[in-house]
């Protein structure tokens, strides 16, 4: 066999079978290298180990309580754990490019780490059947790099299941200018001259996307833009204002960050300003701590919540079902 076989032979029986906590001794490199066909004695492979190190291959020596070889993977145990937790996660990749995708990150890992990988809960999560996410993520980068158009369809689902294309099929055509993820959904914001805004549109729903010709710039500031939305809904930015029961404080600090004013704090409640947009995502988002924030301002807010609940006591009152 050529000398580069055994070479990268030996490369993969490091990459697979050792780890920072799994070293691997001389003799057990030499058994695994003759159960592979190469029959190596201790200098060969002390050679082989050398000439893979000085073309930066991250194998390291140590004496610590066992004296062998690791090779040094791209990603610990508990990174590869939380980024395959992570991809579990985003509804926007099909069950496909889900997979695809941790089986990347699993070949990147030794055999050793690969049961510290989380259990798939991704039948557990609901998954979308576009499978061109990854495909379209590619292209909108490349766009958003050198400032090009492109053009896509775009399409909702229906009751049946089934897809219905807005304008008939035909296509959209604007410059991307921003990717973000919200809820395990990616967003994409365009600019459009038509209406000269900056408009969200769900990666997922998107189909036949294609670069086109180089655009002009437009002025955009991606946290200008965020604080005018809430959860990809865009509103009017206001400073609302909450009296909230203190066992919800850590909801609302992951939801608003450290960026909240607190303006009083009392026994079991406090006051907190935060700097946010009125859409309805927002309103639907305070509606489910009903019994724990209390809204005092603006009151434009306050007079939405009225209208709501006088429309649900009429919706639902005895005998109008």
């Amino acid at each position: 066999m050529k000398p580069a076989d055994r070479i990268l032979t030996l490369l993969k029986i490091l990459q697979e079978h050792s780890s920072k906590q799994t070293i691997i001794s001389m003799p057990e490199i030499q058994a695994m290298m003759e159960l592979e066909g190469f029959d190596c004695d201790r200098r060969t492979l002390y050679s082989d180990i050398a000439s893979l190190k000085e073309h930066n291959f991250p194998i390291i020596y140590t004496r610590r309580e066992k004296q062998g070889y690791y090779y040094i993977h791209p990603f610990t145990s508990s990174e590869a754990f939380l980024l395959n937790d992570a991809i579990d996660t985003i509804s926007s990749l099909s069950k496909q490019e889900s997979s695809q995708l941790k089986d990347k990150i699993q070949s990147l890992s030794s055999s050793i780490e690969k049961v510290s990988i989380p259990y798939d809960s991704s039948t557990l999560q609901p998954k979308t059947d576009n499978k061109m996410v990854l495909h379209t993520i590619e292209t909108l980068l490349q766009a958003i790099h050198s400032c090009h158009y492109v053009s896509f369809t775009y399409y909702d689902t229906t009751v049946t299941q089934e897809k219905k294309y807005r304008r008939e099929k035909q296509k959209y055509k604007y410059i991307p200018y921003a990717i973000l993820s919200n809820n395990g959904r990616y967003y994409c914001i365009f600019y459009s001259e038509k209406h000269d805004t900056f408009s969200p549109y769900r990666i997922d729903k998107m189909e036949s996307i294609q670069l086109e010709e180089q655009g002009n710039s437009h002025p955009f500031n991606l946290q200008n833009w965020l604080s005018s939305s809430f959860q990809m809904f865009k509103g009017k930015p206001q400073t609302i204002t909450l009296r909230c029961k203190t066992s919800i404080s850590n909801i609302l600090f992951d939801q608003f960050g450290k960026s909240m004013i607190i303006s009083e704090v009392g026994k079991d409640d406090f006051v907190v300003n935060i700097r946010t947009s009125l859409t309805p995502t927002l309103e639907t988002w305070l509606l489910q701590f009903e019994d724990s924030i209390t809204i005092l301002h603006p009151q434009e807010l306050i007079d939405d919540y009225l209208k709501l609940a006088t429309s649900i006591q009429k919706k639902y009152k005895k005998g109008k079902r």
